[in-house]
């Protein structure tokens, strides 16, 4: 009998995760690395992106980082689901960002679920690389 209640606990103990997640699919991080051939020989050129995700209230709350090339980005936002979709809207910068005040209220980016992907559709936040700024699966969590 002690043998059947250990396999059957983390089976108990892991379902209220499996629901939270199930309840919550946008929460979470999501990264994206844009690299492009060596412009400076021996190094490496790229912005790593990241869209952090959490539940607040009835909405969420979003940090985007953006570092890499050239790039130091610390953005505030929310998050608002759209049917399939969540929208990332800018409400200020973060300590740390190195560029000039964003927009609040701009529409950054939207993430849209189709087919089981997660597509990213850019707005006011672009990729570096022009062949990078159509639609497409970019982020992953």
């Amino acid at each position: 009998m002690r043998y059947h209640t250990y396999t059957v606990l983390p089976f108990v103990l892991c379902l209220p995760c499996a629901v939270a997640q199930s309840s919550k699919p946008w929460q979470g991080q999501w990264t994206y690395v844009e690299s492009w051939p060596d412009i400076n020989p021996g190094l490496k050129d790229l912005i790593s992106y990241k869209v952090r995700i959490k539940p607040v209230g009835n909405g969420y709350a979003v940090e985007v980082d953006m570092d890499g090339f050239q790039t130091m980005v610390r953005l505030k936002a929310s998050g608002e689901v759209q049917g399939n979709r969540m929208v990332v809207i800018c409400e200020g910068t973060r300590e740390g960002h190195g560029f000039p005040e964003s927009p609040s209220g701009q529409v950054l980016l939207e993430f849209k679920k189709v087919n089981g992907k997660v597509i990213t559709v850019w707005r006011g936040l672009q990729p570096a690389l022009a062949k990078h700024r159509k639609p497409g699966v970019y982020f992953r969590k």
